[in-house]
């Protein structure tokens, strides 16, 4: 679907933590594959469909971000409609259970699900997030793995690609493409075919780019890192900025725009000719 972040027959795993733009960044994703648009280094092959299945947000929140994400793309509701299907549950929103038998199977929730999915076939299945579409304890390798394997099995199904939008352990440093920075059993990542984490811009970016180093200023941008991509080589850092558009309703809804970093500042001869000067030079005082 698109080369390197959603594939068909497979499941792609995007974990970050709170407020690093996952569920905007994949509203983009959605659109791009929709509009058949390019997005930064997400290149989707044709355009299709695109199911999002969201748990976490409620209904008006999601169409606020789809707004902005719309306009930051330059397109219209017309231009996605009938291509992003938004769904969700009205009530508990689990997709898979472990039954009496110890077993994992789909709910009811998930047939229907899946039932949408052979009626539409999308290229695309996004679910959002992990924690909230089973109800098997998060630290059990053996339950995840299965877990996993019940998407990806619903890719191949159906010959669409699935992304997985999943949190970062409590507490846990946000280290940029470390795996082992996704809550739960470690199975997860070793479930999937690809892996990206979500971070916030570092006070040692900031300091490398020239940008102030305050959590305020640094919160406004987000690296995205390849944690695992099976049969193919990791790429480099891909960068977004959180531009805020005005909705018709007066209320300001940030988007993810890829933004590319300012080069680091390479001292020149002539440069370097006058800081030899001034230390030469020395303090006004006369001190060396």
């Amino acid at each position: 679907v698109a080369p390197g972040y959603a594939l068909r027959g497979s499941v792609t795993l995007v974990c970050g933590p709170p407020s690093t733009l996952k569920s905007s960044l994949m509203l983009s994703w959605a659109s791009a594959i929709a509009l058949h648009r390019e997005f930064g280094d997400f290149h989707p092959t044709a355009a299709g469909k695109v199911i999002i299945y969201n748990v976490e947000d409620d209904e008006n929140e999601q169409r606020r971000r789809l707004s902005a994400v719309l306009r930051q793309l330059g397109a219209k509701p017309q231009d996605i409609k009938d291509k992003v299907i938004r769904v969700g549950p009205r009530t508990i929103g689990t997709l898979l259970e472990r039954g009496e038998d110890g077993k994992i199977r789909f709910t009811p929730a998930m047939r229907e699900l899946e039932r949408l999915v052979a009626a539409l076939r999308p290229a695309t299945m996004i679910v959002d997030p992990l924690a909230e579409l089973h109800n098997v304890e998060e630290n059990d390798n053996t339950a995840l793995r299965m877990v996993i394997a019940m998407f990806r099995e619903l890719a191949i199904k159906y010959n669409m690609a699935v992304i997985v939008l999943h949190h970062t352990r409590k507490g846990s440093a946000a280290s940029p493409g470390d795996p082992d920075i996704a809550r739960g059993a470690s199975a997860i990542v070793g479930a999937v075919r690809v892996a990206v984490t979500l971070t916030t811009m570092s006070e040692a970016d900031a300091k490398e780019f020239g940008l102030p180093t305050d959590i305020t200023a640094r919160s406004a941008y987000v690296r995205m890192d390849d944690a695992k991509s099976n049969y193919a080589p990791l790429r480099s850092a891909q960068w977004f900025e959180k531009v805020p558009y005005t909705l018709d309703n007066g209320e300001t809804i940030p988007a993810a725009v890829p933004w590319t970093p300012p080069e680091p500042k390479v001292a020149s001869d002539t440069d370097l000719a006058a800081l030899k000067t001034a230390i030469e030079r020395g303090c006004p005082g006369g001190e060396p």
